[in-house]
């Protein structure tokens, strides 16, 4: 399930490194499944979502299902963005200048970097990076994740749903560095990376735990400074790195211009309020037919967001 999108006129001022010359702001309607109907009446359609509700939901289905369907619900959601990617990134397209007539080809990414922790888009960047690797291996040469190693997953009862999510998350870890997919893992942001990387997904979505050291906290901040004012493209995953999921960059962020500007967002089943604060190119809505069911039982906090 991907969401339809509506180019208009992109914010006086963006800087679109998708597709230059052509600045636009893509707008995003929500179209899946579980819309709905004379059959299926569902009173949960806001626009937007406050991010504790997706988390409690996306828990919940964890208590309630075996592995293999939790990892089919991982695979959905992560082949329905690589999806949303190539409909914007992963393929080759001309365009033409509007005063010159030029044409002009947008170049394929041929690397690509997602950075990743123990978290709902975390388990679905690495399962993004697997499926990169084998099915599109052709299209990259080089495939590696930025693992950010909160330090809490011992924090939880052995029988938590968060407990489950850290060790779901160590599995993919483990076997993506096995033969079979080769992904190399590194644990900070290389200096050089602009160097070996056109595409940066970031994944880390929200953490399970906010609670971080005073070192951790450096690391991120290091990583949004950098990707701040990289001349890469920059795609989220549901909400942006060191985002308030509710209000978006902090104030004093974008007074000192040190905040994430990715160039595309993709929300996972339905838009976080931060949404809102999204000034990139293109917005896709990406989801899994199963979870419909667990936003309307956990959808406390966003009922007044229809």
């Amino acid at each position: 399930m991907i969401c339809a999108f509506v180019p208009v006129p992109c914010p006086a001022g963006f800087q679109n490194k998708l597709h230059p010359k052509h600045h636009f702001h893509a707008c995003h309607q929500l179209y899946n499944s579980q819309q709905p109907t004379a059959n299926n009446h569902s009173k949960f359609t806001p626009k937007y979502i406050a991010a504790s509700d997706s988390n409690r939901a996306f828990l919940h289905f964890l208590s309630k299902h075996n592995a293999e369907t939790i990892d089919h619900l991982i695979s959905s959601y992560a082949t329905n963005t690589i999806s949303a990617l190539e409909l914007t990134l992963l393929s080759e397209f001309t365009y033409y200048e509007n005063t010159t007539n030029i044409q002009n080809e947008i170049t394929v990414p041929r690397s690509v970097l997602i950075l990743c922790r123990a978290s709902m888009a975390g388990l679905i960047g690495v399962r993004i990076a697997q499926i990169l690797s084998t099915k599109h291996k052709d299209k990259f040469e080089l495939i590696s994740l930025m693992v950010h190693d909160d330090k809490h997953s011992s924090a939880f009862n052995a029988q938590s749903e968060q407990h489950y999510v850290s060790k779901t998350f160590e599995r993919l870890l483990h076997e993506s560095t096995s033969q079979e997919y080769g992904i190399g893992v590194m644990k900070s942001l290389p200096s050089t990376f602009e160097f070996y990387y056109e595409l940066i997904i970031d994944a880390f979505g929200t953490s399970l735990s906010e609670q971080h050291n005073e070192m951790q906290s450096q690391t991120l901040d290091s990583v949004v400074q950098a990707l701040s004012v990289t001349e890469r493209v920059v795609a989220s995953l549901d909400v942006p790195l060191q985002w308030d999921s509710d209000s978006g960059p902090k104030p004093d962020d974008v007074l000192r211009d040190v905040f994430m500007k990715p160039d595309l967002l993709v929300s996972l089943q339905v838009p976080k309020r931060c949404a809102r604060f999204f000034e990139g190119a293109f917005h896709y809505v990406v989801g899994a037919k199963h979870m419909h069911k667990e936003l309307e039982q956990f959808a406390v906090d966003s009922l007044d967001e229809d």
